[in-house]
């Protein structure tokens, strides 16, 4: 068979479901065939992304008929899917409603606060906020002090920490602090 009825053939069966694989095994060609002419020949590429998208929306028509007639007859999974897309009463949310709550071995009987993973989310936040918060009282004490003493520590590249950057360089400085220390 001549390359180009090949081709027809392929684009005919990619049309069908928009499956590469399956259309070349159909027609009886490797995918490397496939994706060689596909690389090598513009006019087929046009044609094949075109049958794929064709393909895909039949395939697509055959799934919705599929669970059409699965509701038809009454299966439940597919009520369920059906309504969970396309009823706004039945859709399922894009909110977490996750709850972690610590159980200890021995049963106390007081009631325990849920904990939610927003709460650990924003303690977490609060905390960073208040270290934060201390580094750059600290920062501010340590800079004045450096820059009292014209000991102002420079970047790896060589130029001059700035008091904006100190928090950036927060554990470059305590290495250049300790050694400092130690040379004392």
């Amino acid at each position: 068979m001549k390359s180009q009825q090949l081709k027809n053939k392929l684009l005919k069966e990619l049309e069908s479901f928009g499956n590469v694989l399956s259309a070349c095994k159909k027609v009886g060609i490797s995918t490397s065939t496939y994706y060689r002419w596909f690389e090598n020949n513009k006019d087929f590429r046009k044609k094949a992304k075109a049958a794929v998208i064709i393909g895909q929306k039949n395939i697509i028509n055959l799934a919705e008929h599929g669970l059409i007639y699965n509701v038809g007859n009454k299966d439940q999974r597919a009520i369920e899917y059906t309504l969970s897309h396309l009823s706004k009463k039945y859709r399922k949310h894009n909110e977490s409603n996750v709850v972690i709550v610590h159980r200890r071995d021995n049963f106390n009987l007081a009631p325990q606060k849920e904990i939610t993973l927003e709460d650990i989310l924003d303690k977490a936040d609060r905390e960073a906020d208040e270290n934060k918060a201390k580094w750059d009282a600290a920062a501010q004490i340590l800079w004045d002090q450096l820059k009292k003493n014209g000991d102002i520590p420079t970047k790896p590249n060589g130029e001059p920490i700035g008091f904006e950057e100190i928090y950036e360089f927060k554990t470059y400085i305590e290495e250049y602090q300790k050694k400092a220390k130690e040379n004392n």
